[in-house]
């Protein structure tokens, strides 16, 4: 059986060669990479870690082989280095993705393959087709990317929780149910004394009693968060707990959890992860790299930033998450904000009206959605939507 080999451009985006080497698994890769693509911290840097895990045998390096570079509006100096390649390994299974870098190198690689008849494909990500223009086209859907391998080819490998476990999930639900009351509840734990964020020790409070505070105890016993509570006759809640894990969910984790909860069971995600730390690759950036829901949709990424504050609308959140997406694709990247708060509270102070509306529109300015309390129950809905997976609805800004 012949090896197989993929030939790539290198230059601007490179999830479509990522995809492509994922899907082939081949033998040898040759990257055609132009010499900006090779400046430090471009297109060639980001994308190489990714190709050596799939092919840590085959990755021919650009930087190392004066042939395999390239000026990027040169179309000879492109079949030349084609041709190279095919010459080198001419007993392989050649396939060419000529989707990115520039249309000259594109052109230059589709010339040189159709002439020795080998397989062209180009990937149209936002319509997640493979136009095949010479040869066989793939025998599979390759449009399957963990959200890990799509970061990787940005440089950001990132670092996250391990997916919560049943009672957790279960907790977060309940609190999505009543969102207004869950923050009560968070306020009611903070008057109580309960918000010792660094504690080891066991400690008590009482706070107001309510069948929707009794149903919180009980879910929060079983996720292990509260040791054991007690209704007393003086119409309040004695919670006994240890740590502060209860707190730091309450706060806010509650929600990241609810939002990955509702991404699994939307059923369109071939991945989804929450509470992800980006590494910090320039002196440069300031802002919070932590992404709360991260999810993949036929290989296009999806990311939202959730908060639990009484007042959560704040320009400030929607800077950073629109600087995080930046990072990992920008304009390709789907953004979410989730609020526990409704849009009603808002609205029913005069004072407060205004900023929302101010929120909402810097939010379309960034092409973010934003998801208020009101909007939790139809989660799910909203993330097939904007993810391009419900095939009824477009999503929000479906230019991506």
């Amino acid at each position: 059986m012949p090896q197989r080999a993929l030939l790539i451009l290198i230059g601007g985006r490179q999830i479509p060669n990522l995809l492509t080497a994922q899907y082939l698994k081949p033998d040898i890769i040759v990257p055609i990479a132009s010499h900006e693509a090779l400046r430090s911290g471009d297109a060639w840097s980001r994308i190489e870690p990714a190709l050596r895990q799939l092919c840590p045998q085959g990755l021919e390096d650009p930087i190392e082989e004066d042939s395999l570079r390239v000026d990027a509006f040169d179309i000879e100096a492109i079949h030349t280095a084609c041709r190279n390649a095919l010459n080198k390994y001419p007993e392989a299974a050649w396939v060419f993705n000529v989707t990115c870098a520039t249309t000259i190198m594109s052109i230059g690689a589709y010339e040189v393959a159709r002439q020795v008849g080998v397989s062209v494909w180009y990937l149209d990500t936002a319509s997640r087709r493979v136009v095949t223009l010479v040869g066989t086209p793939p025998e599979e859907n390759l449009y399957h990317l963990k959200v890990a391998d799509y970061m990787d080819v940005y440089g950001r490998r990132p670092e996250g929780s391990d997916a919560p476990d049943h009672q957790l999930t279960s907790f977060a639900q309940r609190l999505a149910q009543q969102p207004q009351e869950a923050m009560a509840f968070r306020d009611a734990l903070r008057n109580a004394g309960l918000n010792q964020k660094r504690s080891s020790a066991a400690h008590s409070g009482t706070i107001p009693s309510s069948s929707a505070f009794m149903d919180f105890c009980e879910l929060a016993v079983e996720a292990g968060l509260i040791s054991s509570y007690q209704s007393l006759p003086s119409q309040q809640i004695r919670c006994d707990i240890t740590g502060s894990e209860l707190w730091k969910y309450v706060d806010g984790d509650w929600l990241e959890v609810y939002a990955w909860s509702v991404a699994r069971d939307a059923g369109c995600f071939d991945d989804y992860r929450h509470s992800l730390r980006l590494p910090i690759i320039s002196s440069e950036e300031t802002a919070s790299n932590e992404v709360d829901l991260a999810a993949t949709h036929m290989a296009s990424l999806l990311i939202a930033e959730c908060k639990t504050e009484k007042e959560p609308f704040s320009v400030r959140h929607l800077t950073k998450l629109h600087a995080i997406a930046a990072m990992v694709g920008g304009d390709f990247v789907s953004r979410l904000f989730i609020a526990s708060q409704s849009e009603h509270f808002y609205r029913s102070h005069p004072g407060r009206s205004q900023s929302y509306d101010n929120f909402c529109s810097q939010a379309r300015a960034h092409q973010i959605v934003v998801v208020t309390g009101e909007q939790l129950s139809n989660l799910g809905e909203i993330l097939r939507r904007e993810a391009g997976a419900d095939p009824k609805q477009r999503s929000t800004y479906s230019s991506r």
